[in-house]
């Protein structure tokens, strides 16, 4: 099967001024959006659940940085390990490994509980 061909993001999906394709991109379904478990975060935890999703870069597990979500993306550390409590209470992510006294950052992975944990019996 032939690998189809990279459309250019349109002018407002992109800061980029100049065409050409983007370094990176996050895929997020409109059911997710929707969805009311993602609807009962707030704000700022839905941002850094996508701040997840551009740097896990399509894998299950990742580990991202504090230089990454602070430089970044502008998020102060009180604030996202809050969020990060309050994802892993609501069932969108856990910490598969803690890098707390190697000094190195988690890894994370992405569940899918918040899914289960909404549906009626």
């Amino acid at each position: 099967m032939a690998r189809q061909k990279i459309k250019p993001l349109h002018a407002w999906e992109t800061a980029q001024l100049e065409k050409g394709p983007e370094k990176g991109y996050i895929r997020l379904s409109q059911s997710l959006l929707q969805h009311p478990a993602f609807k009962a975060l707030s704000q700022g935890e839905r941002m850094v659940y996508i701040t997840m999703v551009a740097a896990c870069a399509g894998s299950n597990q990742f580990s991202i940085p504090r230089a990454s979500y602070e430089e970044k993306f502008g998020i102060p550390h009180n604030n996202f390990w809050r969020a990060v409590k309050k994802l892993e209470q609501a069932g969108f992510i856990q910490v598969k490994q803690s890098g707390k006294n190697t000094r190195t950052p988690n890894v994370y992975q992405f569940v899918d509980t918040w899914k289960k944990a909404a549906r009626p019996p």
